[in-house]
């Protein structure tokens, strides 16, 4: 079947919806958009100002200013993973692959190991809600390749944030949302994974014991998560 996710912030935000498709199909078709699908198991994990727990978040949540966040994921394949965040700014921002944010060097690269897991931003960081409330959104797209017309898309936007030309700014990022919501929506969430790993970063005192979810994603295609900042 051919198948049509700021900052570093001490001030940012994000939360989390996964908007779910699936496909009704022939069998046939079925059993290839399975067979094709990358696999990653994922965690978005939060903890409220002031507490040192992390719990995890969800689709449709609702975080508060003070609060921090991180994305934790691990590929079952060697993938390139594309993570796209838009505010409630209504700017867009790549949070991976990310080489450093507001001077923070974190080195994430694609492509994404299989079997590695990822903490994004980095191990002992998390994302830091600031004042401006309104709805956040995660973009997640997934592929067995490079995407490199992705990845000019997003350089347009840096090249447009060094002009600090507000139109030219708001026409790069609507060009690089545009290329993003006209992919398929994608992945089937499964919240009974049998992997009760423990991961721990370097900023959580306890390790992080709770079931994954996995994202099977069709090839290009794109996974939302939204939530609410207030």
């Amino acid at each position: 079947m051919k198948k049509r996710f700021l900052t570093l912030i001490v001030g940012g935000s994000m939360m989390a919806a996964t908007s779910l498709v699936v496909f009704v199909e022939s069998p046939a078709f079925a059993d290839e958009a399975i067979s094709q699908s990358i696999d990653i198991d994922i965690q978005y994990r939060y903890r409220r100002k002031g507490s040192n727990e992390f719990k995890m978040l969800t689709d449709g949540g609702t975080l508060y200013s003070g609060d921090s966040y991180k994305i934790v994921f691990t590929p079952t394949e060697t993938t390139y993973v594309y993570i796209f965040q838009k505010g409630s700014s209504g700017n867009l921002y790549r949070l991976f692959p990310m080489k450093g944010f507001n001077g923070v060097i974190v080195n994430n690269f694609n492509p994404a190991q299989a079997g590695t897991t990822y903490f994004i931003p980095a191990p002992n960081k998390s994302f830091f809600l600031d004042e401006q409330i309104g709805e956040e959104q995660i973009y997640i797209i997934a592929a067995r390749q490079a995407d490199r017309m992705l990845d000019q898309q997003y350089q347009q936007v840096l090249i447009a944030r060094r002009g600090y030309n507000p139109v030219t700014i708001q026409r790069s990022q609507a060009a690089l949302e545009r290329a993003i919501n006209m992919r398929d929506p994608s992945g089937i969430t499964t919240d009974s994974v049998v992997i009760q790993q423990q991961t721990k970063a370097d900023d959580e005192e306890q390790p992080f014991a709770m079931l994954w979810q996995r994202l099977e994603i069709c090839e290009g295609c794109v996974n939302r998560l939204t939530f609410r900042h207030r």
